[in-house]
């Protein structure tokens, strides 16, 4: 756990246990630990759900990489088959 947030915990727990002076003590707790624990999952599935976004847009960046790839090879295989044609037809008119 970071600095920062033993930190905020620490002020946080001020907080609750000024707020809830009146509360059963173990009651609070508990919900502390419950709320915290519910935040930490949610951004961990955050978390997992945007590296599973990049990974996928890094996987579309490649599709279409290697797409415009194809087209320019396949470009230059034609122009390559004009040039060649136009050769041969000269050649073949002297």
């Amino acid at each position: 756990m970071g600095v920062y947030q033993k930190l905020c915990f620490k002020v946080e727990d001020f907080f609750v246990k000024t707020l809830t002076k009146k509360q059963d003590e173990s009651m609070v707790k508990e919900k502390v630990a419950s709320y915290r624990t519910k935040n930490e999952n949610r951004r961990l599935q955050l978390k997992e759900e945007k590296k599973i976004n990049a990974e996928e847009q890094q996987r579309v960046r490649t599709l279409q990489q290697q797409e415009r790839e194809r087209v320019r090879i396949e470009k230059e295989a034609e122009e390559k088959r004009v040039i060649e044609n136009l050769l041969s037809q000269v050649m073949d008119t002297q």
